[in-house]
């Protein structure tokens, strides 16, 4: 990596971006080797530079909860092994009683009950070792903020929802090489200032932020 004193003609390097480098370099080197790919990437303009940088955040974006340490429940196991086991399953159900000119009908019989207690397990499997995203982005917000006081809830709410809609930009885009630059950028410039906020906190913004979301809940 580039010592940060040293000349860049990228337009896209700026002293904002060399710390946001850096607090990310902080907590694991790989994430801020990512980021910087990512900013080094859209100079000189190529084609697919979006994309490509699109794809160095994404792959940040999805290390991130790894390295705060986001806490997840183990599991050898993937939903595709409970897909591909409910498939012989459920196509028998299908040749049962229950099942009649294309429709579910009558008393459940023996093959629809092995189905159906399949799809449950399935479901209950899924609930305890697949926590829904928002969950994962509200824990990796919250174990990432260096403050020790917890921010409000509607606040971790409003960075959950942000951070989910930014990572599914990121993914997107690393997908097709048409992203408009306006586009792109803008969005950018908001998972920065949730990541600076978040990993390296900037009072004067959360300190107004928090005060508008307990004056709503005032009133």
């Amino acid at each position: 990596m580039a010592s940060t004193n040293a000349p860049n003609t990228n337009p896209y390097v700026s002293d904002r971006r060399l710390r946001i480098r850096d607090v990310l370099s902080q907590r694991d080197q790989e994430l801020g080797d990512l980021y910087w790919a990512a900013i080094e990437i859209l100079d000189p303009p190529t084609p697919d530079r979006r994309r490509m940088s699109a794809h160095a955040i994404r792959e940040m974006t999805n290390a991130l909860p790894r390295v705060i340490d986001v806490p997840a429940k183990e599991t050898d196991q993937r939903l595709s092994d409970h897909v591909q086991g409910l498939i012989p399953l459920w196509n028998k159900a299908r040749t049962g009683k229950s099942f009649v000119d294309g429709k579910w009908t009558g008393v459940i019989d023996k093959l629809l009950e092995r189905a159906l207690i399949a799809i449950d397990e399935m479901i209950q499997w899924q609930q305890q070792y697949r926590p829904t995203r928002r969950a994962i982005a509200k824990g990796l917000l919250r174990k990432s903020d260096p403050s020790p006081l917890e921010l409000p809830t509607n606040l971790q709410n409003v960075r959950a929802t942000e951070w989910n809609v930014l990572h599914d930009f990121f993914a997107s885009s690393a997908h097709r090489p048409n992203t408009a630059a306006e586009e792109f950028n803008v969005h950018l410039e908001q998972l920065e200032n949730l990541l600076l906020t978040s990993l390296s906190r900037e009072p004067f913004r959360d300190f107004s932020t928090i005060d508008a979301i307990l004056a709503e809940e005032e009133e």
